[in-house]
């Protein structure tokens, strides 16, 4: 995130996994933090902002991923956890506090940590210092720290085609909306277990190919307990919508993971098999491995540590996915 140049000797066809793996060794990042990490293809704006194009998943090849993206863009490792805990595995390695610094300080430059005047002062005093740790320590007490910001995007909450800016951490999703003159008028945030599902539709005839633009025109929509007993689906248009979800995906595995009570210590690590229950149109499961593109041969109905499910809908180009955190709401928390 500091634009510190890299360089990895990889086959072009070589997953991202792969890939990570063998940049954090040349780094020097031990491997209690790589089930902690993640590439992202990165764009920077002329202004000399950033946005996050995408997550590259395990199966992909970072080098096909690039060359599929137009413009300037970057591959980067980001951190890639909502659990605020991992970040005392980073403070124990130097070239993993390394990239911890570098990560918030290019969040803090391009806006997603929000801080008050004198906030933006003492971060200043403390990176113009270089002290890192005094840095973070501060940091993590902002507003927005370990968020995503996504670029700005249409909504429907809280009135029709309305702006917004969306971040999402801290298991929620946040909603700035901006006004006529782009000023931030109000703020909207949903918890992740309130969402009961959420579902990525794509509108128009995009997939059929029939679409006059080059990129695929997507919805974003959750369905939200807004009061007990009261739901309200939640639409967002964005290029940014496949992210989205799986950020919110990422969200609802770390929750069902600390409330099975995994160990904190085996969190970082990367894990060598993950599957997810597909739903087909007829009712019947298959496993689908997050490291491959291709599904199992497995029929039978695993419980899996996500418990996300999701399925394709054909007919409308719509793939739905059921949040299993949602169960556990109680009258306590609404």
């Amino acid at each position: 995130m500091d634009r510190q140049k890299t360089l990895v000797d990889v086959q072009s066809m070589e997953q991202s996994r792969t890939v990570l793996l063998k940049a954090c060794e040349q780094l020097g990042i031990p491997a209690e933090v790589f089930g902690d990490l993640s590439l992202f293809i990165l764009r920077r704006e002329d202004n000399g902002s950033f946005s996050l194009v995408k997550q590259l998943q395990d199966f992909e090849s970072p080098y096909l991923a690039l060359r599929s993206v137009f413009g300037a863009v970057l591959l980067v490792i980001r951190k890639y956890t909502w659990d605020l805990s991992a970040d005392a595995r980073f403070l124990l390695n130097a070239s993993a506090l390394d990239l911890l610094y570098a990560q918030t300080v290019a969040d803090f430059e391009n806006g997603w940590l929000h801080a008050t005047e004198d906030q933006d002062i003492k971060l200043r005093l403390y990176q113009g210092r270089g002290d890192r740790l005094k840095f973070l320590e501060f940091a993590r007490n902002l507003k927005h720290y370990n968020y995503v910001q996504f670029m700005p995007c249409i909504c429907d909450f809280p009135e029709p085609d309305s702006m917004a800016i969306v971040s999402a951490g801290n298991k929620e999703l946040c909603f700035q909306i901006c006004g006529a003159t782009g000023d931030i008028v109000q703020e909207w945030c949903f918890k992740v277990t309130r969402i009961r599902c959420w579902r990525i539709t794509t509108l128009g005839d995009a997939l059929n190919g029939t679409n006059s633009s080059n990129t695929a025109q997507l919805e974003l929509s959750f369905e939200y307990l807004m009061s007990k007993n009261k739901h309200r689906w939640i639409t967002v248009r964005s290029s940014q919508v496949v992210l989205m979800s799986l950020t919110l995906q990422k969200m609802v595995e770390e929750l069902v993971k600390k409330a099975n009570g995994d160990n904190s210590e085996q969190a970082g690590k990367i894990v060598t098999q993950n599957t997810l229950p597909y739903i087909r149109m007829d009712g019947s499961k298959q496993e689908i491995s997050s490291s491959s593109s291709s599904l199992a041969n497995d029929t039978s109905d695993h419980s899996t540590p996500s418990r996300i499910t999701f399925k394709r809908d054909e007919s409308r180009d719509r793939i739905s996915f059921g949040n299993s955190v949602y169960d556990d709401i109680g009258d306590d928390d609404l």
